[in-house]
């Protein structure tokens, strides 16, 4: 699910070559909190990890939250998770 806000560059013709990608096109409103919300209400699974179109997680990451979800008791709803932002080299 990714919500474009009018992007320049390439990404959209990216995002089309994506057969699973769900595409919303809607204007930057200067509101970050305005595109995630629209984000939300055009997902449809149990669980959603929101990420910036700069962001990205490792395989050992993804492994280990699809572990953690695979076991989640039906009364959890939600979890969070501590962020670290890299800059430039990873090292």
């Amino acid at each position: 699910m990714v919500v474009d806000g009018g992007s320049t560059d390439d990404t959209l013709k990216i995002l089309e070559s994506h057969e699973k990608v769900i595409l919303v096109q809607h204007p930057w409103e200067g509101h970050f909190g305005k595109q995630r919300q629209l984000s939300l209400e055009n997902c449809s699974g149990d669980w959603v990890i929101r990420l910036d179109a700069d962001e990205v997680f490792s395989e050992e990451f993804e492994k280990k939250i699809r572990t953690l979800l695979e076991s989640t008791a039906s009364d959890i709803v939600g979890y969070k998770i501590r962020q670290c932002n890299l800059i430039g080299n990873e090292n």
